[in-house]
């Protein structure tokens, strides 16, 4: 009881959580844009987002995603350090400018090699 009346209060705990979990997706999107640009994991992605991508065309792809995902992973470890120093939810706002914009990038570049995204 004290917990949920703490947590609805904003307490810190749940600060510390969001930071945590915001910081680990983040961690774990740089992870994926590294398998994916460096080693060339494709299967990291849903088949069908690379299916009819020509072999010529399959290490651009791989950069070019790698780099949408790891300005998602910014965007993520972004949003808690900016709302921790400034004290302010302006990181959200970086956040989610910075996913959206990678998420039409990507799209795009799926859309460009694939000539599809399904």
């Amino acid at each position: 009881m004290f917990f949920a009346v703490f947590c609805l209060r904003g307490g810190m705990i749940v600060d510390i959580i969001e930071i945590i979990v915001e910081t680990l997706v983040g961690i774990l999107c740089f992870f994926c844009a590294f398998q994916i640009g460096i080693n060339k994991k494709l299967e990291l992605l849903h088949a069908y987002h690379y299916k009819n991508i020509k072999s010529e065309n399959i290490n651009i792809f791989c950069k070019k995603i790698s780099i949408g995902l790891a300005v998602v992973g910014l965007g993520m470890v972004l949003m808690p350090a900016v709302n921790s120093i400034f004290k302010t939810n302006f990181g959200y706002w970086i956040g989610i400018i910075l996913l959206s914009v990678s998420v039409i990038y990507m799209l795009c570049i799926i859309v460009k090699y694939n000539k599809t995204i399904f």
